[in-house]
């Protein structure tokens, strides 16, 4: 497990992996498993995914499937009542497994009265409906798939190239020198 969006673990208990230090890690232990057994073990990305970028970045981490609690948060679809904020934006109610919300006591083996939180409870901004993003979030993977020249998710555990960058390399990666113009 990496860091959540409003995971407090790490503060609570002072444990807790970046999620691309805890990819990385067990991927390498999963394939010396299957090196020895030749079972391959599935290995699910949690935590720290907001957006279809970092989905691409876990799965060639080594990542099999992911969990998007933040990201399908934000679809009406999800549990959680939608609201305005105090600035009129519509968003949707979104907690933590370990938060008060939640209750989870039992995940983590502590007693009912024992119980304390490691996660809050918040919002997030409302996307809309699964069934009119969901098909452009699978489009924007492909395309990364595609621009990696990896067809598919193994592939993408094979040969893709992660690389750090500088803080100019990130600035330029962003829009620069230029006014965005919001199309109608």
């Amino acid at each position: 497990m990496g860091i959540g969006s409003g995971c407090t673990t790490q503060e609570a208990r002072a444990t807790g992996r970046g999620q691309a230090t805890a990819l990385l890690e067990v991927a390498a232990a999963r394939q010396q498993v299957a090196e020895h057994t030749g079972v391959t073990i599935p290995l699910i990305a949690d935590g720290g995914i907001s957006g279809p970028g970092d989905m691409v970045i876990a799965l060639a981490l080594g990542a099999d499937t992911l969990m998007m609690g933040n990201v399908l948060a934000r679809f009406t679809e999800s549990p959680g009542k939608a609201m305005r904020n105090t600035a009129g934006e519509l968003v949707k109610e979104y907690w933590m497994e370990g938060s008060l919300r939640a209750r989870n006591h039992r995940r983590y083996a502590q007693l009912p009265e024992l119980f304390f939180e490691e996660g809050i409870v918040g919002h997030v901004p409302h996307a809309g409906s699964i069934y009119d993003k969901l098909p452009v979030i699978v489009q924007m993977v492909r395309a990364a798939l595609a621009t990696t020249g990896c067809g598919s998710i193994d592939a993408l555990h094979t040969h893709a190239v992660l690389e750090r960058q500088s803080p100019v390399a990130l600035q330029d990666s962003q829009i620069h020198n230029m006014v965005p113009v919001h199309s109608v």
